[in-house]
């Protein structure tokens, strides 16, 4: 994302200069290997939710971006939930229902690779910069207590730190578990939410305005999805406070409407989900799981 000219001391030739940035880029901010932190006994029960998370703000080129894909135990096991923004574009909310386990695949990788353990990776940055930041976690919420622990264990992996460390090659893994689920998974919905206007410091400076409307499969939107994507709440599974979505992009669960709430928002006309029993949708689509109104 960024080039950086700096003088090495004494005769600095193009070669020179790149080797030096790639090995300050490689340095870790501790002098734990890879190999050493893989031996580590750190044992876990069943893996309930995990989740890959990725962001970027400043004043950067193609910044104020967004990705977070995520698959949990709670619900149904076999939809991503999967929330991206670009660039001074809308934030697009992305479900997909997949044949495939991608939980025990993600668990298996976990336990190959003790992934567990590379959240005390540290991240060192040679470049630190003023007006932009971007970060990439991997999360992942185990349940412990087959194993003498507790439930909801949540661990955290920095992304740059791990890939610092040599350990791309299983960031990747991690990510194309995902992808290559979602390239052959069914979109069960799709959701587009309005950005606040962004400014950026171009000169005298661009305002973009997003637009205010929200698009899904259908124009018919119900009262009850609305007020799910458009105020705060907090996750029942990991505590997270979420706005604008309707499943938590740290573990994936679902939000929780209370019946009385729903009442209140559902006019008479209203039809029962033939896939998840939700009753109380008033549009052509199930707000809770997507599925087409019969």
């Amino acid at each position: 994302d960024h080039i950086y000219l700096f003088n090495t001391g004494g005769e600095t030739t193009m070669e020179t200069m790149c080797q030096d940035f790639l090995e300050r880029m490689n340095t870790p901010a501790d002098d734990l290997t890879l190999e050493e932190v893989k031996a580590r006994n750190e044992v876990h029960g069943k893996l309930t939710s995990c989740s890959y998370n990725a962001s970027s703000q400043g004043m950067a080129f193609n910044s104020n971006t967004l990705l977070s894909i995520s698959v949990s135990e709670a619900g149904d096991p076999h939809r991503i939930i999967c929330v991206s923004k670009e660039c001074m574009q809308p934030t697009v909310t992305t479900i997909y229902r997949t044949s495939e386990d991608i939980l025990a695949k993600i668990q298996e990788l976990a336990e190959r690779e003790n992934l567990a353990a590379w959240s005390v990776l540290k991240y060192n940055n040679p470049f630190p910069c003023t007006d932009y930041s971007s970060s990439a976690s991997i999360s992942l919420n185990f349940d412990d207590t087959s194993v003498g622990g507790h439930a909801g264990v949540y661990v955290s992996i920095d992304v740059s730190a791990a890939c610092q460390h040599g350990g791309g090659d299983v960031v990747k893994e991690f990510r194309d578990i995902f992808e290559s689920a979602a390239e052959n998974a069914e979109v069960i919905s799709r959701e587009e939410s309005a950005s606040p206007s962004m400014v950026m410091g171009l000169g005298m400076g661009m305002i973009y305005n997003g637009s205010s409307d929200k698009t899904d499969q259908t124009s018919e939107k119900s009262p009850a999805a609305s007020h799910a994507s458009d105020d705060t709440w907090k996750c029942t599974e990991c505590g997270a406070e979420m706005t604008g979505v309707k499943f938590c992009t740290q573990c994936g669960a679902k939000r929780i409407i209370p019946e009385q709430e729903k009442a209140a928002l559902s006019p008479d006309d209203t039809w029962t989900c033939p896939l998840c029993k939700t009753s109380g949708n008033t549009g052509k689509f199930c707000f809770e799981c997507g599925a087409k109104r019969e």
